[in-house]
């Protein structure tokens, strides 16, 4: 009943994505939180641009393609009336080896049927 959707240019928000989600230095890693989705329309790179927040902490974008636009505006109708744009998020890191670094990425479950969550109660695990 869900996709998951990557969120984009988590590489560029390293140290908010730290600073928000604390990971060991080294290993695997999962954390489950609330994303915040809000409309960017003065990005000068992107007119749909919406950003994703943890928080205060800017950690990405969500990723923008034909198939999302729908959400995009959802989510821009949705801020304009107040409604709040929490969403189930999930920071992870993968390694093979426990000595291994790897980035974190981040993913959000958006629903498939074009309807967007209502606030989502806040939960994580390390």
């Amino acid at each position: 009943n869900h996709s998951i959707v990557r969120v984009a240019g988590t590489s560029y928000h390293q140290p908010a994505l730290v600073e928000a989600t604390d990971p060991p230095l080294m290993g695997s890693f999962r954390y489950e939180c609330v994303a915040t989705l809000v409309p960017e329309p003065d990005n000068p790179h992107d007119e749909w641009a919406v950003k994703v927040m943890i928080g205060p902490h800017h950690v990405g974008y969500l990723a923008s393609n034909r198939r999302l636009k729908r959400k995009h505006q959802t989510i821009r109708d949705m801020r304009a009336a107040g409604d709040r744009t929490d969403y189930i998020g999930f920071v992870r890191r993968h390694v093979f080896e426990e000595t291994d670094v790897a980035p974190l990425r981040m993913s959000l479950r958006i629903p498939r049927d074009g309807k967007l969550y209502k606030p989502v109660p806040s939960r994580s695990s390390a």
